[in-house]
């Protein structure tokens, strides 16, 4: 654990603790968790019946761009809060942002070539576990990502007010680092 933790603070973070709560946040919610799950079975069974296949390139492509826009919009968001902390740049900001595209891409990328495996047909319905876990792993980044943005653009004063931002802090109990608005 120590050698990880040598390597790890070499990419700006903390420890594995703070590399786990920054990189896998919507995981250790287990409300979040179900929301996931329920989500990449829908989007499982949409697969199957809008018969897109597995091999398309283009929304793998669009998948990997969004997902790299949400990185940089983090990164370029934290770095706008720490300037308005007066705080000064510190490259290591830029260490995270790249290992976590590198975790996230890989994870993307691994369950994926798993879904290519071929599962038989039980009634009709193929049974694939692996293209369920490529949507969890899809779902849950781009929900970690678009949470760490939101608590970010919060956090700058931004995006206090909006539906959206109170919608999710209520319904998960304050769970987002986020500051309730003053009426």
């Amino acid at each position: 654990m120590k050698t990880l933790n040598f390597i790890l603070d070499g990419f700006g973070f903390l420890n594995f603790a703070d590399f786990k709560a920054s990189t896998f946040k919507i995981l250790l919610s287990e409300k979040l968790s179900y929301l996931v799950l329920v989500g990449s079975s829908i989007l499982k069974f949409l697969h199957e019946h809008l018969d897109i296949t597995k091999k398309d390139l283009l929304i793998t492509a669009i998948i990997g761009f969004v997902m790299t826009l949400f990185i940089i919009s983090e990164f370029l968001t934290g770095l706008a809060l720490s300037r308005k902390r007066g705080e000064t740049f510190k490259s290591r900001l830029l260490g995270r942002m790249i290992l976590k595209l590198g975790v996230y891409l890989m994870l993307l990328l691994s369950t994926g070539l798993l879904s290519l495996i071929k599962f038989p047909s039980v009634l009709g319905f193929e049974i694939d576990p692996f293209l369920i876990m490529f949507y969890f792993v899809l779902l849950a980044f781009v929900l970690q990502l678009l949470i760490s943005n939101l608590e970010n653009v919060s956090k700058l004063g931004l995006g206090k007010n909006t539906k959206l931002v109170k919608a999710i802090n209520k319904k998960f109990n304050g769970w987002l680092d986020i500051d309730e608005p003053e009426n």
